[in-house]
């Protein structure tokens, strides 16, 4: 798939696949240095604070994914499931293997000028809203982490637009503001959708461009399918798996954010739209989501580990206790997640 994708007129998909290999998924957040700093010294810390060192960091998240995803790693857990948390890296790769993904990283802000820069940075941050809003919404029984980083992948689309393509993003974002227009009553015309635009600007969808970076992170297929936001057009259907309620409630967190986008007077019924789309689903409502989209940046709840993984090995440990993160029940989730 890569390779068609690639070979096909040198299209966007191969210049952003060249980016990866030149540039990195996405450059180091601002103050690197001291996160360096303080995973160098972090010898005898649990798991859970190494984990939160490295939550901090979008890239550096990304990129502990993407080495714990890789085929020789993944082949070797109990299953040859995937991983989606930050913790389980930590437990697959040892610290070392940490220090190394953070040393990978580009400096922020790569390539990016001060406007480019000044928009990713943006960005992360509204993405980081959508996670910990995501985070607050997630049904009983499921891992608080898993929940951040599928919401956050979720955005991986928009992130590799605004950091690979970052004139193409500044078009994009014009394609879509409404046009004045002639009419007598004087309503302005609406713009393009985001994936119109970017359809209309780079000639592939949106959804193409974090759909071939995850294939090239080793994602295998349940895991695409939880990160690809559902699409507006269409209601939402019943859960019928994990998977399923995971991918709902990133998708419902994203689409609450991007609804605070929109002019104070039509915030409050775009809300309520969301709130009908995802309630019967996640068993919320209007409330459940006001207050999600309030709450305020703090670590994210885990359960403990057991205690054999409970603080940061020198090299990589057994894997026999690390599973994949799509299990069969919402309690296994947070077991096998964690």
């Amino acid at each position: 798939w890569l390779q068609a994708e690639s070979e096909e007129g040198g299209g966007p998909v191969a210049v952003l696949l060249d980016r990866l290999r030149s540039s990195g998924a996405l450059p180091s957040s601002p103050g690197a240095a001291a996160r360096a700093a303080r995973l160098a010294m972090m010898e005898r810390e649990r798991i859970d604070e190494l984990a939160d060192v490295v939550l901090e960091d979008l890239a550096l998240s990304f990129e502990m994914l993407r080495l714990v995803n890789t085929a020789q790693v993944r082949g070797s857990l109990a299953g040859g499931g995937p991983v989606l948390a930050v913790r389980r890296s930590i437990a697959l790769l040892g610290l070392s293997g940490v220090r190394r993904a953070a040393l990978a990283l580009r400096p922020w802000p790569g390539p990016l000028d001060s406007e480019g820069a000044q928009a990713l940075q943006a960005l992360v941050k509204r993405c980081r809203h959508a996670a910990r809003t995501a985070v607050a919404l997630r049904p009983a029984g499921y891992d608080a982490e898993v929940v951040f980083l599928i919401a956050l992948l979720q955005n991986l689309s928009r992130l590799m637009l605004h950091y690979h393509f970052a004139d193409e993003a500044r078009q994009v974002l014009r394609l879509q503001l409404p046009l004045p227009s002639a009419a007598p009553d004087g309503s302005d015309e609406p713009g393009l959708s985001e994936s119109a635009a970017c359809h209309a600007v780079l000639g592939v969808d949106l959804e193409t461009l974090g759909a071939a970076v995850a294939r090239q992170w080793g994602l295998v297929d349940e895991v695409m399918r939880m990160i690809r936001r559902h699409p507006l057009a269409t209601p939402v259907r019943a859960a019928d798996d994990d998977a399923d309620v995971l991918r709902a409630v990133a998708s419902c967190a994203n689409e609450a954010v991007d609804s605070q986008d929109l002019p104070a007077a039509n915030r409050g019924a775009a809300l309520r739209q969301v709130a009908q789309r995802y309630g019967r689903q996640l068993q919320i409502g209007l409330p459940d989501l006001l207050s999600a989209l309030k709450a305020t940046p703090q670590p994210l709840p885990r359960d403990p580990l057991p205690e054999a993984e409970s603080t940061a090995p020198a090299a990589m440990p057994p894997v026999a206790a690390a599973a994949s993160v799509v299990p069969a029940t919402p309690a296994a989730a947070t077991r096998a997640a964690a």
